[in-house]
This record gives C-alpha cells, sequence and structure tokens, in this order.
C-alpha cells in the first residue's frame, strides 16, 4: 500500500478511478459534485456540499447520497468455507464456468469478456454446481482498482463475498498498490465484509446529482 498519501488523498484517488475514464475504457457518469470526508463518522453532509445543492436546487432538484469507503490490505488471511471452491483469475478457466453465468446480472458478452480477463482481475466462489459469489473490478486505472462483489441471494450470510473478495485482492494487488472497497452508509451487510477483511476505513464520498439519476457507488452493490 502506498505510505505517501493520507486518507484525504486515498479518497480524491478514489474519486477519480470511480469517475474517470479507466484501463478497460470504460467511463461512468460522474455526479454533479464528489465530496471527499476523511472522517467516516460523520452523519451530515459537508456544509460547502449542502451550499452547492442550495444554488443547484434553485434550477434542478439534486440530492446528496454518499459511501463509505476503505483501503483493503491484500495481505489479510480470510477463511474460506470449506464448501467453497475459489477460482481466480490468472488460473486455468474451468470448462463449466462460461454456462454457470449469473443471469441476468451479467451478458454473456460481458461474462465472456470477464473470464476471458479484459475486464481485470476476478475470483468466484462455487459450490453446489453454482457461482456463489463473484468480486471483480468495475473500475480499474492507473494502479487503482475497485471491489465490485455480488452474492447470489440463496447464499447470503455465509462468509462467501468476504471469501472472494479476499481472493481476488490477492490476485489484483500484485499489479496494483490501491485496492479499494465502499458501500452506501446503511448497507449493513457490505460494512459486516468489510470487517471480515480487514479493511481501513478511509472515510466518506459525498455525492450530489440531480433527482433521478443512479446515486450508486460502483464498489460493491448487492453485497451480502
Amino acid at each position: 500500500m502506498n505510505e505517501s498519501l493520507n486518507d484525504l488523498d486515498l479518497l480524491r484517488r478514489e474519486i477519480r478511478l470511480l469517475w474517470g475514464v479507466d484501463d478497460h475504457g470504460r467511463e461512468a457518469e460522474p455526479p454533479r459534485a464528489a465530496v471527499p470526508d476523511p472522517d467516516p463518522n460523520r452523519t451530515e453532509p459537508p456544509a460547502e456540499l449542502l451550499l452547492i445543492k442550495d444554488r443547484l436546487d434553485a434550477t434542478t432538484p439534486t440530492e446528496i447520497t454518499g459511501c463509505v469507503s476503505y483501503l483493503i490490505d491484500p495481505a489479510r488471511t480470510v477463511p474460506v468455507p470449506p464448501e467453497l471452491a475459489l477460482h481466480r483469475s490468472g488460473e486455468p478457466v474451468p470448462p463449466d464456468l462460461a454456462a454457470l453465468r449469473p443471469d441476468p446480472e451479467w451478458e454473456p458478452d460481458e461474462w465472456a469478456d470477464l473470464l476471458a480477463g479484459r475486464l481485470g482481475p476476478w475470483a468466484f466462489g462455487i459450490t453446489d454446481g453454482r457461482i456463489a459469489a463473484i468480486c471483480h473490478t468495475p473500475r480499474d486505472a492507473d494502479g487503482a482498482a475497485e471491489a465490485g462483489v455480488w452474492t447470489h441471494p440463496d447464499h447470503r450470510g455465509r462468509g462467501y463475498a468476504a471469501a472472494v473478495t479476499a481472493a481476488w485482492a490477492e490476485v489484483a494487488a500484485a499489479t496494483r498498490p490501491l485496492l479499494y472497497y465502499s458501500h452506501l452508509f446503511d448497507n449493513a451487510a457490505s460494512r459486516s465484509v468489510a470487517g471480515k477483511i480487514g479493511a481501513r476505513p478511509l472515510g466518506r464520498i459525498w455525492q450530489l446529482r440531480n433527482v433521478g439519476s443512479s446515486a450508486t457507488t460502483l464498489a460493491t452493490p448487492d453485497v451480502h
């Protein structure tokens, strides 16, 4: 991990990662404003963001959302449930993985790109002949990557999300010194995963968006 950056610098780096063009040519629509906040316990948005909101609301209604951000330590050991078989990018891809595509979460072309490594590192957990959990790389640029985690609804609450995220970090850390994990404030399941993998809280990223636009971060949707 990069010890020369303080937490505020790391949050700013994550903002650029989330809403810039990444190494795979993916571009995310940025919010109207994104403010890094190194206080992970703050419950009210920063005053400067509220001021911007007041000005914008005169013409376009806006809303403030936010996420808690963490830095992942890839050296942290996480127990793997004995029934869960882990597969990582960079290893030979089992022939049956293509047929195990979670539908409708992944389109066939996107799934093929993921398995081929064209969308960055990944780790899967398989049990009972089904992909139970995935950690992939929704954003990947300039030596930094964001963890994106999905767990099948039938397999939540069993430690699978933490196991695949730790496996993903082990692979991604070989070429990416900064590994981020984040979740919306009220996502208790994602907060639990952060604790299990020993991720270090950096603070919060507050977002200001037009009402009706997507306010979900790219990091960890639907983690359980």
